[in-house]
């Protein structure tokens, strides 16, 4: 399954108002895989919301649950792309992440104008949904996948600015693909991989680590975004990614990268108003940093840079683009 977002036709006011959306191929096609798909989605969601099943929920979790599912989306289906070319970003979500949990960021960015696509990375002999299941290297052929669908059915792309985001195994995966020979990307955004809270023997990590230490240093820029609250040590990434900006955000935990994580504030009311504040400016942080290094044009990243706080603060390792707005 491919979701993407695209910028569209007209869009002469507000750009968020013409976030646009797209499964391919049609889940009616599929009448086996789309309650499966629908239903790990809902359970996804209920999970990160409230750490339950959906099952389980109570009235009022319940109630909050079908107003969110019930709301309009300012995104719409099959409309007619603008004039590109515009940059291709690809997403991928975290361990048992659902292709929609950050649709809000990614709406975002095809609303500044960005094509962005993602998938449910099922597993490879069809059995399981969640995105957990596989190695690596079967994200990567999935993330194959999308690139060559949108080279070959999308004339509105830019093949030559290819950029990547993801969370926690999601980032992961992405960071390994950097290494791979011929990797098409040319700039990533890495959120919250948990690697920059662990030692370098811990046991989860172990294998990643060891992976990363036979892959040749990186020199594409990367944007790593980690939880100041949980002390995160950048130094991790210092080997194979020297050419690296590192934003340390208060207040987030793990989820709250995502939109579900700012739902789920939004609903305890714990911490939402911060929460709810990084989150946008997080979203504002990813695409400067792309409009810095796809698009060569830094100037909302370095007044990004000029703002940093103790709440959101960014440190700038890469080399940017010496002939802006070319």
């Amino acid at each position: 399954m491919v979701a993407l977002w695209y910028p569209a036709e007209g869009a002469t006011a507000r750009a968020l108002q013409y976030r646009q959306y797209l499964t391919s191929p049609l889940l009616a096609r599929y009448p086996r895989f789309s309650p499966r798909l629908e239903a790990f989605l809902l359970e996804t969601v209920s999970n990160d919301l409230f750490r339950k099943r959906r099952a389980d929920l109570n009235p009022n979790e319940s109630a909050f649950l079908e107003e969110i599912l019930s709301k309009s989306s300012l995104a719409g289906s099959d409309a007619t792309p603008a004039k590109g070319p515009f940059p291709i970003l690809l997403y991928h979500s975290g361990a048992a992440g659902s292709f929609e949990d950050n649709s809000v960021l990614c709406e975002y960015l095809a609303s500044c104008g960005y094509v962005v696509m993602t998938s449910a990375f099922p597993s490879s002999d069809g059995q399981h949904v969640s995105n957990n299941y596989g190695v690596p290297k079967t994200s990567w052929d999935d993330l194959g996948f999308l690139l060559a669908h949108a080279l070959k059915q999308l004339g509105f792309v830019d093949r030559l600015k290819v950029g990547a985001f993801g969370h926690s195994i999601g980032a992961q995966y992405l960071v390994e693909w950097l290494g791979q020979r011929r990797t098409p990307l040319r700039a990533l955004v890495m959120l919250d991989s948990t690697l920059e809270y662990t030692a370098d023997d811990d046991a989860g990590h172990r294998p990643l680590r060891k992976r990363l230490s036979l892959l040749r240093p990186s020199r594409l820029p990367v944007l790593v975004a980690a939880s100041a609250d949980a002390s995160p040590n950048f130094s991790t990434w210092n080997r194979y990614l020297p050419c690296r900006a590192d934003a340390s955000i208060r207040y987030f935990r793990h989820n709250d990268y995502l939109l579900h994580g700012s739902l789920a504030c939004t609903f305890s009311g714990e911490q939402m108003t911060e929460v709810r504040r990084n989150y946008d400016r997080l979203a504002q942080t990813v695409r400067a940093f792309f409009d810095a290094h796809l698009r060569r044009t830094p100037a909302d990243w370095r007044r990004l840079l000029g703002e940093s706080s103790d709440e959101f603060r960014v440190a700038d390792h890469t080399c940017l683009p010496s002939n802006p707005g070319r």
